[in-house]
């Protein structure tokens, strides 16, 4: 059950993403996924057909990285070596999933409020400051960064975009081009496009 409500801060006193682009994908499907188990940081194996997203999904993601980033829990590093092997990656923890505190391994309790702090968990707003930390430090550095993380990390980005954390479930091992559109510095001006749906020439575009 969550409790204690978060107040919205104002969007200065959140964390802003640098506008460069960058390919986000969740983890494949895990044994907490199929039970509609709160998971957080607790650790949870990829199911046989997790692993099997994971792999499809290698199709869409076999080119050279500028660097590939994934969490510091198993499920989401283990998708990344399943996606794009024979890679190094690079292990940051500031893309783990929300600790969900005494909701972990609890079913999941819908209509969920993402902005209220589970019992013994992390606050909405220092959740959603580490994942755009880690986002600017990376994209500082890299070129078209591929980051491997959790369903609420991309709630996050969302929520950065659009202030609001009311968007569709994001689903297993399916990569998508996360892009500033414009020149404006408004953080609303973004597309988010799944990697199936751009040609070969869009993404060698990119990525040249």
């Amino acid at each position: 059950m969550l409790i204690r409500q978060d107040s919205r801060m104002d969007s200065e006193e959140y964390g802003m993403i640098l506008r460069r682009p960058f390919v986000y994908m969740r983890h494949g499907q895990t044994n907490y996924n199929v039970n509609d188990w709160y998971c957080g940081s607790s650790e949870a194996v990829l199911t046989p057909e997790g692993e099997e997203q994971a792999r499809s999904a290698a199709a869409l993601l076999n080119r050279d990285w500028s660097v590939v980033v994934a969490s510091g829990l198993q499920r989401a590093q283990r998708t990344a070596q399943l996606a794009v092997p024979n890679t190094d990656l690079l292990i940051d923890t500031r893309f783990n999933e929300r600790h969900f505190g005494a909701d972990e391994g609890q079913p999941i309790q819908r209509p969920i409020n993402h902005l209220a702090t589970p019992p013994e968990g992390e606050p909405w707003a220092d959740f959603r400051n580490r994942v755009a930390d880690g986002l600017n430090a990376i994209l500082e550095q890299y070129t078209l960064p591929l980051f491997v993380a959790h369903g609420a990390v991309y709630r996050c980005i969302y929520d950065i975009f659009y202030n609001t954390t009311e968007c569709e479930a994001f689903p297993n091992a399916t990569p998508v081009l996360i892009e500033p559109v414009g020149d404006t510095d408004d953080d609303s001006h973004w597309r988010i496009t799944p990697l199936a749906e751009l040609s070969a020439d869009q993404m060698a575009s990119l990525i040249s």
